[in-house]
């Protein structure tokens, strides 16, 4: 038995066989290990950089979840990001997923940023959302985006900055509406 147990440890590796455990136990902390490994790998790779930055963001969000759920209802939705080309952000349901369109820029801060501005009004229940108005809805979006990211101060810094152009465009839309 201890010769089956030494060979299957020799050709996985032991390394294989602690992950499959962490799995098994914690999935929560093997996604942090995932994200963790594929933050080094994008430093490499620059397609991975993407990938990371999903699957960071989708981690950020559901921490983000469980701590709001002690002082209010929220929908916990995963998040996928699709990359566009042009300057756009913005966000819609999809299949229990907030899918966020977004250009890709190298400044990581501004990813996260916008993509939590877009993820935040989605977090609400559906009869919250129905009534709030969309300069409520970005207010609210900015001070919940800044709790989360309240350890990464360049994050913070990029939330203010798209909250401006945010706020402008919505002025400039709304002044010409009543004119």
């Amino acid at each position: 038995m201890l010769r089956i147990v030494l060979r299957v440890l020799q050709s996985i590796g032991a390394l294989t066989l602690f992950l499959l455990f962490i799995y098994l136990v914690n999935p929560g902390y093997f996604e942090k290990i995932v994200v963790h490994g594929l933050k080094l790998f994008s430093y490499i790779f620059k397609r991975l950089d993407k990938v990371y930055l999903e699957r960071d963001l989708d981690h950020i969000v559901k921490d983000s979840a469980k701590l709001l759920s002690k002082y209010l209802p929220v929908s916990s939705y995963g998040i996928k990001i699709m990359w566009a080309e042009s300057e756009t952000l913005e966000g819609y349901l999809d299949r229990g997923f907030v899918v966020i369109r977004m250009k890709y820029h190298k400044n990581r801060a501004r990813n996260i940023a916008r993509a939590l501005i877009a993820y935040m009004p989605y977090i609400l229940p559906s009869e919250a959302r129905a009534i709030i108005e969309p300069d409520l809805a970005l207010a609210l979006s900015c001070v919940v985006a800044i709790r989360i990211a309240k350890h990464d101060p360049e994050v913070v810094h990029q939330i203010y900055e798209t909250a401006n152009v945010n706020w402008r465009d919505y002025s400039r839309t709304t002044n010409q509406n009543s004119s």
